[in-house]
């Protein structure tokens, strides 16, 4: 009789460790789909260009494909700091003429800083798992984020923007935006776009810049006679840039 018990304890012990493995397959395996592959495409004409982007800390695959024939892959990049899960990956990349190239970026991509490129076209649709874009100091004339649900922060300050839609980035918590060419009306409904941060269901505020801390030529057009505070009574705050 004890060693039908010794085994049946045995057998419940052995389905115990089963369950507790299988669920934390499952876990891990939801872990990983939580940054699938996807794609950025900008167009530019720098002769030189350079970008960091951050990736989960176990990506392997990425995949940098500068249109003018020539690719790089993960083992090509310089290597930036380690943060919890993530890391930062740099490229820099010279082209043998001034034409302009299309660059497709191709991997599990949290991050993507890309200042200072004279980016003409930026292509954010089939990359849905992005949370911080910087591309200031471009010459973009328009920007489509509605793809980029999981986005928290979006710096596109110094381009030509003339609208700008936040509405599909309910995660959103900074947004500057200064030195475009963003109207009264354009301003108006980019607040209206914004995502709720005040209310008994909501725990965070927002940030927002829309003018240098001296107001001048460079400025939104808008900036002076917009309506601050639609974006007020959602819990975003107004904060000026250094320039």
């Amino acid at each position: 009789m004890k060693n039908y018990k010794i085994i049946a304890k045995k057998g419940i012990a052995l389905w115990v460790m089963t369950v507790i493995l299988t669920f934390t397959l499952k876990a891990c395996g939801k872990d990983k789909m939580e940054f699938p592959t996807g794609t950025i495409t900008l167009t530019t004409a720098k002769s030189e260009v350079s970008f960091t982007l951050r990736i989960p800390i176990d990506a392997r695959d990425l995949t940098i494909d500068w249109g003018d024939g020539k690719k790089s892959n993960i083992s090509d990049a310089s290597w930036d700091a380690t943060i919890a899960d993530n890391r930062g990956v740099h490229y820099t990349y010279e082209y043998s003429d001034n034409t302009e190239h299309t660059i497709t970026i191709t991997g599990q991509i949290m991050e993507f800083d890309c200042r200072n490129m004279q980016i003409t076209h930026l292509d954010l649709s089939k990359i849905k798992t992005l949370k911080m874009l910087d591309c200031r100091n471009n010459k973009l004339t328009a920007l489509d984020v509605s793809a980029n649900t999981a986005l928290n922060r979006l710096e596109c300050d110094l381009n030509q923007l003339t609208s700008l839609d936040v509405s599909k980035n309910t995660s959103l918590s900074l947004l500057s935006c200064v030195g475009n060419q963003l109207s009264v009306n354009a301003l108006n409904d980019l607040f209206r776009s914004l995502p709720h941060k005040r209310g008994l269901e909501y725990n965070e505020v927002g940030d927002i810049f829309i003018s240098f801390r001296n107001f001048g030529p460079r400025d939104n057009p808008g900036v002076l006679d917009c309506d601050r505070n639609i974006a007020e009574e959602k819990g975003w705050f107004f904060r000026t840039l250094r320039q």
